[in-house]
């Protein structure tokens, strides 16, 4: 299997799983620290310099994510979960 069928196996799985819990509006910073914890237990096995070149590109895509998330939300017409009115992660 190459990298894009894993990555695409694993959007699969992740989209499942938070889909089958069903969060509500309130819910989405439980997601995100559930994305957060898997991240640093995936990470945690890797040396010093393979964390710093995974969380440096991280945090390069930001602006990236932040840009496709509000253009497959425009397209697929998908209203704000969380009311647009508060702090997602808190």
């Amino acid at each position: 299997m190459d990298d894009s069928a894993k990555v695409q196996q694993l959007k699969y799985a992740i989209s499942k799983a938070i889909d089958e819990c069903e969060p509500e509006a309130d819910d989405w910073h439980l997601i995100f620290t559930a994305l957060t914890s898997v991240f640093m237990f995936h990470m945690a096995p890797l040396c010093p310099d393979c964390r710093s070149k995974i969380t440096d590109a991280l945090k390069a895509n930001i602006p990236k994510m932040h840009k496709l998330s509000a253009q497959i939300a425009a397209e697929n017409g998908l209203p704000p979960v969380c009311g647009g009115h508060h702090d997602p992660l808190h």
